[in-house]
């Protein structure tokens, strides 16, 4: 029984290993129904980014702007009447 145990899982590492050292670089997936999807595997190379603007400078006036937006909820309150809370005795001090 040992022998059976070591064997399997001796047969499981070879197959791993050989998927992933295959030299003409393909993925292999197998689902559950038994079919198989081969696809190429491409290598991503690391390419640097040259942004043409300053990130930071940028994302900060996104939030200066974001933060200092001012809300117009007039359109969600009823209008306020006007009120002639002024004393007679301050009228004719006030003009307008």
């Amino acid at each position: 029984m040992k022998k059976v145990i070591i064997t399997t899982a001796l047969i499981i590492l070879a197959a791993t290993f050989s998927q992933a050292a295959a030299p003409k670089r393909l993925l292999t997936f197998k689902d559950a129904l038994g079919r198989v999807l081969t696809m190429p595997a491409i290598e991503e190379t690391a390419v640097e980014e040259a942004f043409p603007f300053d990130q930071k400078a940028i994302f900060d006036s996104i939030l200066t702007r974001r933060n200092n937006q001012v809300f117009d909820i007039s359109k969600m309150s009823k209008p306020e009447e006007d009120v002639d809370d002024i004393p007679a005795e301050l009228k004719d001090l006030i003009a307008k």
